[in-house]
């Protein structure tokens, strides 16, 4: 053996070294040649042209090999190859030649492994060698990982955290986009309790994902990050169990007895009143817990003074919550019902399905009847074998329409209790409305006072479990806080901060002051943005807004709720926080700059605009948006949103049969449109100079406006907004919203029978139609022109239209199952034709091919009017028995849907039944109503059946 120690490192950057000292290689070749005969040991010349020369013919190649060899033997200066035979090489064994790999096993991996086999090293135009390193990086990188999760996994109970950091960002880094190894470290980071780093790392997968790959983490990841924070919360609850439930007894005891009388179906509604601070939300908790025990579920919703203008906010977050317990106790929901109330609740929505046309179609004239029935049938099916609670906090900020849907059902659900909290401070506005149900005994209410100087003293002895606490400080907490409960809580645990009462001061506020004087700077950070948000703060946006590093952030999040500033909760995997008390938010809020104040809205509103889906459920998501932007004092995008809520709220379409209906007959305190139509009016003023928008905003507004106003029955205002609506469209040439404005004024003819306003409408609507090629809309215009021939007594022609129509709405049916209701409006024509023509047979097969259509596609809208249609000419037949089935229909559904188009013709109707029958009195109501209606309306058709009808009674 010759006396020469050769050293070869693999691992990481290659090195030689000969007796300690570094040779260098002359080329990549020749280097190459040689790493690969110390594995092989030896080999054929021909196999090593073969790698490293293939492209070469056999002479130059051979020469290649001749010179590489050359090289090696003068860089080390001794022969370290030989050839004992000529056809073969190897390395030379009298040299003692050792390296790194040699004995690279599991058990020395961790540390003998300082990068890739041959790390960075390439050799141009060589792939029989690339493929033999990669085949060699591969194993030895799989040893090496496979011995650092085993090194992980060993001792993951007595590593120190900052080892379990670096051997997981070993693994990942090694492979990012393996979610197994995510999943796995997430589940180490969990075992040891560390559940901020667990889920910070999720989320460092997520943005990675979102970022390189545009898609989301596989639900086997979903599915442990959920775990984690239900073990965490579990965890939190755990660690509160021993905090009692201090003062309040004789209220609590109020409260149980309650429950109890519920438990034994003496159903009786909750009102709980109180100021701010003084324990509703804690009294409310402890029920709550109370009734989960005895097995009761409680669907709960916080009302919000930002949201108290949108109407059913409140009941959207209820119905989400109810449409869990439908899905986890499969119970079967009929099509109809699922689909009003997803339409005027998103959330509820089951199967994330987004409503098809027909589905809006059908309902989009839904009224406050309509949700009441679904409403009530769906919580009459969910509570038939179970006690529910539905709570609403701080109902002074909830929509009337909200609080109309509370009281209307409280008399009919007998399995469900509501319970409602509110600050005695908006006593003046809400007790006439709650009165009646405490009136009726279907509720009872509670008022929450101050404590007591005794009280107080019993509170603080109890809370801080001190007896012996000195007078003065007894008597100078009561003084501060003045009793409330939660001031006098603040002050105890500034007490126990300080030990003194020097940051004690004379005004309430200033104990919130004190209790935020220690934060740390991140965690100041943190509450500053949450200030932001009038409801839920959203963990992700905290996240995407503060630089620091998401553990980090945990960190300062779990702080925060161990003083007791914010408290977590969870919906559907999504981790969100609130402010223990509203106090707490409203001034940390009101001590911020402006300037930061807007940019933080500002930036809220862009990050909440990514969720948005596109579709209806989006009405959940506005008045947020509307909120930030409106504080950000972005006046082009607070009338961009505001419009589109507008236009969902608004709820006045008819595109097949004009529709009417009077907020104020149906619920004095619906949603106010008309405050709405203002605000608009006032943005758009501030912007008008300023946005190059401002003609699509106006055009919009117009539109809403212009339908809003036609519907109701003020013709002249409504006119003046479509045409103005419409002299923009033609200005800019907007094709799409000519053909809006057009296909309204002829709505507006058909709706007062004004032939001359429909001919020229339906001329230029097939002037842009034309232009535009819409087969839909060419369906449309077929329709129209077959109802104006009907109307100018031009039959023959009429139906002619009208076949056209159906063709094309039939064969657009057969791509897309959205057509029906355009096919059972033509069917009616059709039948109108007949019986203008006295066809009552064939008038009476059109009017049940509409009927037959609609309803065996679940389609409620129109229903009332082919009813009465169908009434009518079954009457004229001396059908007098099947006439009355279809006008008591129709009646029904007029009545349940709010809609009077028509309705003067079945009231009429009803009248000459009812006094074939001999029931003059109810004849003469009857027909009173239908000459209300035809003159409400102003249609010479049905004001003149009435005249007729009127002759013959």
């Amino acid at each position: 053996m010759i006396n020469l120690e050769i050293k070869i490192n693999f691992l990481g950057s290659p090195k030689v070294f000969v007796d300690k000292k570094r040779i260098y290689f002359p080329y990549k070749k020749a280097e190459a040649l040689f790493y690969y005969l110390y594995f092989k040991k030896s080999s054929s010349r021909n196999s090593l042209t073969e790698i490293f020369w293939c492209d070469f013919d056999e002479k130059s190649a051979k020469k290649n090999l001749r010179d590489a060899l050359y090289k090696i033997k003068k860089t080390f200066g001794f022969d370290i190859l030989i050839s004992p035979k000529r056809a073969s090489l190897m390395i030379n064994t009298e040299y003692n030649i050792s390296s790194d790999i040699d004995n690279f096993d599991k058990n020395n991996a961790a540390e003998l492994y300082k990068g890739d086999f041959l790390e960075n090293f390439v050799v141009k135009d060589c792939y029989g060698f690339e493929e033999w390193l990669y085949e060699k990086r591969e194993h030895y990188k799989k040893i090496y990982i496979d011995a650092i999760k085993e090194k992980l996994y060993e001792n993951m109970n007595y590593t120190g955290i900052k080892d379990i950091e670096y051997y997981a960002n070993i693994i990942l880094k090694e492979n990012p986009f393996d979610e197994k190894n995510y999943r796995d470290i997430m589940k180490i980071y969990s075992f040891r309790g560390d559940f901020n780093r667990a889920l910070s790392l999720y989320y460092e997968l997520s943005d990675l994902l979102k970022e390189e790959l545009d898609v989301a983490p596989q639900p086997a990841t979903k599915k442990i990050f959920n775990e984690i924070l239900e073990l965490r919360s579990f965890e939190a609850k755990e660690e509160k169990k021993d905090k009692t439930f201090i003062g309040r007894y004789e209220e609590f005891h109020f409260l149980k007895t309650h429950l109890d009388n519920f438990v034994k179906n003496n159903s009786k509604s909750l009102f709980i009143s109180g100021e701010a601070g003084i324990g509703k939300s804690t009294i409310t908790d402890k029920f709550i817990d109370l009734a989960r025990r005895k097995k009761i579920s409680v669907f709960k919703s916080q009302c919000f003074e930002a949201e108290q203008n949108y109407f059913l906010k409140p009941w959207d977050d209820i119905f989400s919550q109810i449409s869990g317990i439908i899905k986890e106790k499969n119970i079967k929901i009929p099509p109809l019902w699922e689909d009003v109330v997803t339409y005027i609740f998103p959330s509820f929505n089951l199967y994330n399905k987004p409503l098809k046309i027909d589905s809006i179609e059908k309902i989009e004239s839904v009224k406050y009847k309509v949700t009441f029935d679904a409403v009530l049938k769906i919580l009459e099916k969910i509570s038939l074998n179970n006690k529910i609670i539905i709570l609403f906090e701080d109902i002074q900020w909830v929509d009337s329409f909200s609080l109309n849907l509370i009281t209307t059902l409280i008399p009919k659900l007998h399995n469900i209790m509501f319970y409602c909290t509110y600050r005695n401070s908006h006593n003046k506005e809400l007790e006439p409305k709650i009165l009646p149900t405490l009136k009726r005994s279907l509720g009872e209410s509670l008022e929450l006072k101050r404590l007591t100087k005794e009280q107080t003293n019993n509170f603080i002895k109890e809370y801080s479990s001190n007896s012996q606490l000195d007078k003065n400080i007894l008597d100078k907490i009561y003084s501060e806080t003045e009793g409330n409960p939660l001031f006098i809580t603040e002050s105890l645990k500034l007490l126990k901060e300080y030990s003194d009462l020097n940051h004690f001061s004379d005004k309430m506020e200033n104990i919130i002051k004190s209790r935020l004087y220690s934060l740390s700077y991140l965690e100041k950070k943190v509450l500053d943005i949450a200030s932001m948000f009038f409801d839920q703060i959203d963990l992700d946006f905290i996240l995407k807004i503060l630089k620091e590093e998401q553990f980090e952030v945990f960190d300062a999040l779990e702080s925060l709720q161990d003083k007791q500033l914010i408290n977590e909760y969870t919906v559907e995997g999504s981790i969100f926080y609130k402010f223990t008390h509203s106090k707490f938010r409203e001034y940390i809020y009101l001590n911020q700059p402006e300037v930061k104040k807007q940019v933080l809205h500002s930036k809220i509103a862009e990050f909440l605009e990514e969720k948005l889906y596109g579709d209806n459920r989006d009405r959940h998501l506005y008045p947020k948006i509307i909120y930030h932007y409106s504080n950000s004092n972005n006046i082009e995008k607070n009338l961009e949103y505001t419009i589109k809520n507008l236009s969902l709220y608004s709820s006045v379409k008819y595109e097949m049969y004009p529709s009417f209906y009077n907020y104020q007959d149906i619920l004095q305190d619906k949603f106010n449109i008309e405050e709405s139509f203002n605000e608009v009016e006032n943005l758009l003023n501030k912007c008008k100079e300023k946005s190059l928008s401002y003609t699509n905003y106006k055009m919009k507004f117009l539109y809403i406006k212009g339908r809003y106003n036609i519907s109701n029955g003020n013709y002249k205002e409504g006119l003046k907004n479509i045409h103005e609506f419409i002299d923009y469209a033609e200005k800019i040439d907007d094709k799409s919203n000519r053909i809006d404005g057009y296909k309204q004024m002829i709505f507006y003819g058909i709706q007062v029978n004004n032939t001359i306003v429909m001919n020229k409408y339906i001329k230029n609507l097939q002037e842009v139609i034309n232009e535009k090629e819409d087969l839909k809309e060419k369906g449309n215009l077929y329709r129209f022109k077959g109802l104006y021939n009907i109307k100018t007594k031009k039959y023959d022609t009429g139906e002619k239209h009208l076949r056209k129509s159906i063709k094309i709405f039939e064969n657009l049916n057969k791509i897309n199952n959205s057509y029906v209701l355009n096919i059972a409006a033509c069917y009616n024509y059709l039948g109108n034709i007949n019986k203008f023509k006295e066809n009552y047979e064939d008038a009476l097969k059109h009017y049940q091919e509409a009927i037959n259509l609609c309803e065996s596609n679940n389609i409620v809208k129109g229903l009332d009017v082919f009813y009465t249609e169908a009434g009518q000419v079954c009457y004229e037949l001396d059908k007098f028995e099947m006439s009355a089935d279809y006008i008591k229909k129709a009646l029904n559904y007029f009545e349940k849907y709010e809609n009077i188009w028509g309705r003067a013709i079945a009231e009429g109707y009803y009248s000459l039944l009812l006094s074939r029958n001999g029931k003059k009195d109810s004849a003469k109501k009857h027909l009173e109503l239908g000459e209300k209606y035809a003159e409400k309306m102003n249609n010479p058709y049905s004001i003149n059946l009435i005249k007729k009808i009127k002759k013959q009674i």
